[in-house]
């Protein structure tokens, strides 16, 4: 181990938990709830240093779609962060400029643009897109990171 790098005995999640927490406007509760980890184990992860176990590592790592290296090790993978932010805007705004066109079904066809309920679907699939798009991009990743290392 270089001497620039803490030993892991120091690892401290609480830090970045509560970095993402404040990004994204969760709560421990939706935390836990998100990765699997009891509330209490969250409460005490964001506590200070603490053990994690592995597998509430890989559990964190899946809910936030962060690598377990930056779950770990506290630098924030921005490529993703900025990946997920430029898709959601890509999506909200195609969503919105597709209004005029019949091609996304009766429930979107229906709506008049600027209303509430508007808002709400573009917001909720927009969402959802950016999700789906999040997941995809780690996915590649991942795949990219195993074609590496096998």
């Amino acid at each position: 181990m270089g001497s620039d790098q803490p030993p892991i005995e120091s690892l401290d999640l609480s830090s970045l938990l509560h970095t993402i927490m404040a990004a994204r406007n969760l709560t421990v509760s939706d935390m836990a709830r998100m990765s699997g980890v009891s509330k209490s184990s969250m409460e005490k992860y964001l506590a200070g240093p603490s053990s994690p176990r592995a597998i509430s590592i890989a559990s964190l790592s899946r809910a936030l779609g962060l690598s377990a290296d930056t779950i770990l090790f506290g630098v924030l993978d921005s490529k993703v962060e900025l990946a997920y932010e430029l898709a959601f805007r890509a999506f909200a705004s195609l969503i919105e400029d597709l209004k005029d066109e019949a091609k996304l079904g009766t429930e979107f066809n229906g709506l008049t643009a600027g209303t509430e309920a508007f808002s709400e679907f573009v917001r909720n699939a927009a969402f959802e897109r950016a999700g789906r798009f999040k997941r995809e991009f780690n996915a590649e990743r991942r795949e990219a990171h195993m074609t590496v290392i096998g």
